[in-house]
C-alpha cells in the first residue's frame, strides 16, 4: 500500500498552564469537563452565525474558525466508507486519571494536540478560548493562563509565552524510519472501541479491531488535515490485520459523565492495560507511532484512547 503520509507530520501537543484564582475540584476524570468549557468558550468568541443553532446547516461554516475547530465540515475524501463524522483536530488530554483538588495560588496543567497546519495556526484563538474559559469558570473552578509550553516529541517542553505574545515555533513530528516491528501499547485511559453498536470488552476486543481503527483514524486525519489521503486497497489491509499475532493483558474501567445536553449519565467505560504486537511492518508501527498524539477510539477528543508506546514489554 502506498500510504502517501509525509514523514514530517504538522502535529504538535502544548500544555496549558493556570493559576488557580478559585478553588477547582475536579471529578475522577477532566476531559469531559474541559472540553465543554472549551467549547463554550470557543463559539463566543469565534462563531460568525450566532441566530443559526447547528454548524452543519449554516452557510458560513466552511470559512467559521470555530466550525473547523470544533464541529469539523468534511473536506477532503478518504478511501473508507461508512465516513460519517470527520475528527475534530484536537485531543485534550487531562491530568492522569483521579479526584483532584486545586487551591489558590496551585498551578493546573493540562495537554492539548493540534492536528494540520490550520489548527496549530490558529493557536492564539485555541489560547485566547481556554483563558475566557478558565475567567468564567471550569468545574466550578477559576484560574489565569501564564504560560503555554510546546511538547516536542523528542525534546523537552518549553515556553513558547513571551510578553503574553506566542512565539515562533516548528510544530512537527517527525516520523522515524526504523521504528520497531514488536510493539507494546499501554493504555493510561479507557480505550472505546464497538462493533455492531456495542462496545468491546477485555473479553471480546481483538487486535484486528485495534488495527482497523489505527487504519480508519489516521487516514481520516491526514485525508482531513494533512493533504495526505491514504491510497491502498484497505480491504487487502483488513485481511492483513487478522493475521498479526497480538496478545494483551486488559481490564475493564468504567466511568461515566452526566451529558447535560442529552439529561442523563453517559456510561464512558473502556479497556486499560497492555497489548503487545509483533511482526509489524513499516505501515503499521508508523501508524502506531502518529496515534499516540492522535488517541484511539470513541471520545478521544477528551483524551479516551491514550496509549504509551514501548519496543519491548516493561
Amino acid at each position: 500500500m502506498n500510504h502517501n503520509l509525509p514523514t514530517q507530520l504538522p502535529l504538535a501537543r502544548y500544555r496549558f498552564d493556570f493559576t488557580i484564582t478559585r478553588r477547582l475540584e475536579l471529578a475522577e476524570y477532566a476531559g469531559s469537563a474541559l472540553r465543554g468549557a472549551f467549547g463554550h468558550a470557543l463559539k463566543r468568541l469565534a462563531c460568525i452565525n450566532t441566530e443559526q443553532e447547528l454548524c452543519n446547516t449554516c452557510l458560513m461554516k466552511q470559512s467559521c474558525h470555530y466550525a473547523h475547530i470544533f464541529e469539523p465540515p468534511i473536506l477532503q475524501e478518504t478511501g473508507l466508507h461508512n465516513l460519517n463524522k470527520i475528527p475534530a483536530p484536537y485531543v485534550i488530554e487531562p491530568p492522569p486519571w483521579g479526584e483532584y483538588t486545586y487551591e489558590v495560588g496551585q498551578v493546573f496543567s493540562f495537554h492539548m494536540v493540534l492536528m494540520g497546519e490550520q489548527a496549530i495556526g490558529l493557536l492564539p484563538l485555541i489560547s485566547l478560548a481556554w483563558s475566557h474559559a478558565f475567567n468564567m469558570g471550569v468545574s466550578g473552578g477559576q484560574g489565569i493562563l501564564n504560560d503555554i509550553l510546546y511538547c516536542p516529541a523528542d525534546a523537552q517542553a518549553y515556553s513558547i509565552l513571551k510578553n503574553q505574545k506566542l512565539v515562533e515555533h516548528l510544530a512537527t513530528v517527525n516520523v522515524p524510519a526504523d521504528l520497531p516491528s514488536e510493539i507494546v501499547l499501554s493504555f493510561v485511559t479507557p480505550l472505546r472501541l464497538q462493533s455492531n453498536g456495542k462496545v468491546l470488552n477485555q473479553h471480546t476486543i481483538s487486535g484486528s479491531a485495534l488495527l482497523m481503527q489505527l487504519l480508519r483514524r489516521v487516514s481520516l486525519v491526514a485525508g482531513q488535515y494533512w493533504q495526505a489521503p491514504m491510497q491502498g486497497d484497505f480491504a487487502q489491509l483488513k485481511a492483513q490485520a487478522v493475521r498479526i499475532p497480538n496478545q494483551h493483558l486488559l481490564q475493564w474501567q468504567d466511568w461515566q459523565r452526566y451529558s447535560t445536553r442529552q439529561e442523563q449519565y453517559m456510561h464512558l467505560g473502556g479497556v486499560v492495560g497492555h497489548w503487545q504486537f509483533k511482526e509489524l511492518d513499516s505501515l503499521w508501527s508508523s501508524l502506531f507511532f502518529i496515534a499516540q498524539w492522535l488517541h484511539l477510539g470513541k471520545n478521544a477528543s477528551f483524551g479516551l484512547g491514550n496509549y504509551t508506546l514501548h519496543s519491548s514489554p516493561n
